[in-house]
C-alpha cells in the first residue's frame, strides 16, 4: 500500500515507480512490444498478441483484390 506523505511530488513519483513495476511484470505483445493490460491475449501460432494488434490485423473480405 502506498503511504501518503506531506510531499506530493515525492508521493507522485513513488506512485509512478510502483505503476512501472506493475507494467514490467505483464507479458508483452510480440507485435507491438507493449505490456498486455487486458485480461487476455491472443495466441497466434505461439505469439502473444494484444487485442489492439489483432484489431489492426482484421481485413474485410471485400477489400481483397
Amino acid at each position: 500500500m502506498t503511504r501518503i506523505t506531506d510531499d506530493p511530488i515525492a508521493d507522485a513519483e513513488r506512485w509512478i515507480r510502483e505503476q512501472d513495476k506493475q507494467l514490467e511484470r505483464l507479458p508483452k505483445c510480440d507485435y507491438c512490444g507493449e505490456p498486455i493490460q487486458e485480461e487476455y491475449y491472443f495466441d497466434l501460432c505461439g505469439d502473444r498478441v494484444c487485442e489492439r494488434c489483432v484489431e489492426n490485423m482484421k481485413r474485410r473480405i471485400d477489400d481483397e483484390d
